[in-house]
């Protein structure tokens, strides 16, 4: 509501934006995901084999391509005229938007190029792509100056860790189906960009004391969203690969057990989804403003 205080200054409180909602969202969480993916499966195919980056694609690459183009497609159903979304492109030195859309053709060419012909060249352009594509995304958030929750430069942070999280619980969810051979080094990459992804939640929700910013992020600090996000989304799989190492180091087995990786998996996709859609649709209030009358 609107009002006047007795020093004649006009107060305009708080309100939502209306302008990005579950488009945007799913936009940020399926595109992190998929260029998380994308490195994940990338850097652990260096480790693993010397020979992939000469020899083989990136396995299961075209999922991150996919993840990534059906986020894309999200947003240009949120704008409404995606015959048009050619025009985001024209505004690469001021606008992210258009950074991130060109990260996006990059990223489809060189994957799309390496699964044909396999040559480090285009894994490293894909990798980078993905990487910078990731950045993108939380500086487009950042770059909203308009919006407390928005605008902390903890964003861009927030975003490569929640993009590095949730590839590992893709791949998790891949070991847990059979669809790739596992070690240690699995369980342990994973416990390591989940416990991150979370620190640098937790940071966030405490980054400033100011009134805005507490008021357009009370709602993800609810006990609610602190069970779902915290606990469910990321102490509960943590644990699960806390108890994998144990196991691994303990002689009882090396290899991944499909139901950890398979709750571990799921858990993390959730708690990064609520983190991001809570970040978009929750906490998108734009700054109050006073106006002296």
């Amino acid at each position: 509501m609107d009002g006047r205080n007795k020093m004649g200054t006009q107060l305009i409180s708080p309100t939502k934006q209306k302008q990005w909602a579950w488009p945007a969202a799913a936009n940020f969480t399926l595109g992190g995901a998929g260029t998380g993916f994308y490195l994940f499966i990338f850097l652990a195919g260096i480790f693993d084999n010397s020979n992939f980056v000469l020899n083989d694609p990136v396995p299961f690459g075209p999922i991150g391509l996919v993840l990534v183009g059906s986020g894309f497609l999200c947003l240009i159903i949120e704008a409404g005229r995606p015959l048009r979304s050619h025009y985001l492109l024209h505004h690469l030195r001021k606008a992210w938007i258009s950074k991130e859309m060109l990260a996006f053709v990059f990223f489809v060419t060189a994957v799309i190029l390496d699964y044909f012909y396999p040559q480090l060249l285009f894994k490293a352009c894909a990798a980078l792509s993905a990487l910078f594509l990731m950045i993108a995304q939380g500086f487009i958030l950042y770059a909203s100056r308009a919006v407390p929750a928005w605008n902390v430069s903890i964003m861009p942070f927030f975003f490569l860790s929640s993009g590095f999280a949730s590839g590992a619980a893709l791949t998790l969810l891949l070991a847990a189906l059979g669809r790739l051979v596992t070690g240690n080094g699995l369980g342990l990459l994973s416990l390591t960009c989940i416990f991150l992804n979370m620190i640098v939640w937790l940071f966030y929700l405490r980054w400033s004391n100011a009134v805005d910013f507490r008021s357009a992020t009370e709602a993800l600090r609810r006990p609610f969203m602190m069970f779902f996000i915290i606990v469910f989304g990321h102490a509960f799989p943590i644990l699960m690969l806390l108890l994998l190492q144990i196991r691994a180091f303990s002689g009882t087995g090396a290899k991944l057990p499909g139901v950890f990786a398979m709750l571990s998996g799921l858990a993390i996709i959730i708690g990064v989804t609520a983190q991001k859609s809570g970040i978009v649709m929750s906490s998108g209030y734009l700054r109050e403003i006073n106006i002296k009358l």
